[in-house]
């Protein structure tokens, strides 16, 4: 059960509108809100996750030129990520982070925003995100520093466990969508793309534009060269991929890192 005194928030609870609190606060529904006998409000909500939102909203109140990105409280991720949009939060307000839970050979810092490998070179290195995806429009952006070539950049169905034998010759892996070098990744199996993505410059910034509902995912590359065709953007069916989805990155060479943008 969760409690909030409106005198000590400001305008933090209708600070962004279109959500539950913002029209809950709106001053049409004070005489049917229950409240305790120091005045607060009451809600039945899981009382750490609503301070960590309340605090975020707050702090996003007294600093209107920060960027409003929910980071969510370490160990309640997927918790929190179904309560901020249990109130009705627009996806925009979420930003994906790289879970610490799969692969002990890359080392995840910066808040779970940057992802390193640091295994030998022979083995390749996989990293999922926290965030699931099941409805709506959703871009991830991420910039990686990649020594040779990309290993591979989509996504997964979250629940099916993942099945990676970790040498570099079994890619791509089964179940995944997406991009690497090469090709065109539906299902775990190679698409041939006809020309590559060469890696043309030491850092590289993608866009994976997901759509849940149409069930498609647009890739575009910032800094595409390819000496053949001049296409800045891959488009993948996602028809065969059970939902929900999450981020799938592999790296393939030590020290190659990803870091999601915000």
């Amino acid at each position: 059960m969760a409690s909030l005194d409106t005198s000590k928030t400001n305008t933090s609870p209708t600070i962004i509108t279109g959500t539950l609190l913002s029209t809950v606060f709106s001053g049409r529904w004070n005489e049917k809100l229950v409240k305790e006998a120091d005045g607060a409000y009451f809600f039945d909500y899981d009382p750490v996750l609503f301070k960590h939102l309340i605090n975020q909203l707050r702090y996003w109140s007294l600093n209107p030129l920060v960027t409003r990105v929910f980071s969510p409280p370490s160990g309640n991720q997927n918790e929190f990520i179904s309560f901020v949009r249990c109130l009705k939060f627009a996806e925009r307000f979420l930003s994906d982070t790289f879970s610490e839970k799969e692969n002990s050979n890359v080392k995840i810092v910066d808040n779970q925003r940057l992802c390193v490998k640091i295994g030998e070179d022979q083995h390749c290195a996989y990293v999922t995100g926290t965030l699931l995806y099941f409805q709506g429009k959703h871009f991830i952006k991420l910039v990686t520093s990649l020594t040779k070539q990309i290993g591979f950049i989509g996504i997964r169905p979250a629940n099916i466990p993942i099945q990676v034998k970790s040498t570099k010759t079994y890619l791509p892996i089964s179940d995944t969508f997406g991009i690497d070098n090469n090709c065109l990744v539906i299902d775990g199996h190679c698409i041939t793309m006809g020309t590559s993505w060469v890696t043309g410059c030491l850092s590289n910034t993608f866009v994976i534009e997901l759509d849940c509902d149409a069930r498609t995912m647009h890739i575009k590359r910032d800094q595409y060269y390819s000496q053949i065709d001049h296409g800045f953007v891959r488009f993948i069916d996602l028809t065969s991929a059970q939902l929900p989805w999450q981020l799938f990155i592999v790296l393939k060479n030590k020290h190659d890192y990803v870091r999601l943008l915000l």
